[in-house]
């Protein structure tokens, strides 16, 4: 038969399991800190590329009012950091361009917003760069 569970460990026996507890604890707490960091960078350059595209859309959507607000370029990129000034503290680069398309033997004018930003992560070890270059680009067709 199988003795009672209050009889199976002596109370000496019982210390060493805690103790036993606590260094797999140790052991296992650095590499669950770093699979919160790094889940917690995701997220960032998740929301990163998100703001990314909403500041290059925004500006787009400013250059496609007509043709004199296509070539503006510090309207556009007012209008593209109006969307947000800066992501985690950093100021992305906004660019635009122009350029003209024939379809149909009909020509239009587009505009086409670039934003850039060098995400810096929390972690940084060799596997992983200082900086990761993310970028956005919204093209969009300018109205007469």
């Amino acid at each position: 038969m199988f003795a009672p569970a209050s009889s199976r460990h002596s109370p000496s026996s019982l210390r060493y399991l805690h103790g036993q507890s606590l260094v797999e604890f140790a052991l296992a707490l650095p590499l669950l800190v770093l699979l919160v960091a790094i889940t917690a960078d995701v997220g960032r350059a998740f929301t990163a590329y998100i703001e990314l595209g909403n500041m290059a859309r925004e500006g787009a959507r400013y250059g496609a009012i007509s043709p004199a607000t296509a070539v503006d370029s510090a309207g556009i990129r007012d209008a593209a950091l109006s969307e947000g000034t800066t992501i985690f503290g950093m100021t992305p680069t906004i660019q635009s361009t122009t350029g003209t398309e024939t379809r149909n033997s009909q020509s239009y004018m587009y505009v086409t917003v670039t934003a850039r930003l060098d995400f810096e992560p929390f972690i940084q070890f060799p596997p992983i760069p200082a900086a990761i270059p993310i970028e956005r680009e919204v093209t969009m067709m300018v109205l007469r």
